[in-house]
């Protein structure tokens, strides 16, 4: 099935950002900016962990509530 101009998507940028970024120092490259988000990595009870990922290098980090 061949599409025609109208039904074509043109895709810009592949990278889509979809996590939430915040103001969060890296320590490997002194970046001011981190993609975050949570996840219950502990028992119910307890705080939920919030991860960082670094918006220039991508180093990981947590932080633990």
């Amino acid at each position: 099935m061949e599409l025609d101009d109208k039904e074509k998507i043109e895709v810009i940028d592949k990278t889509i950002e979809t996590l939430p970024k915040v103001k969060a120092d890296c320590e490997r490259c002194g970046f001011k900016k981190a993609y975050y988000w949570m996840a219950q990595t502990r028992a119910s009870d307890e705080a939920e962990t919030k991860f960082y990922e670094c918006c220039k290098c991508g180093k990981r980090w947590r932080e633990y509530s």
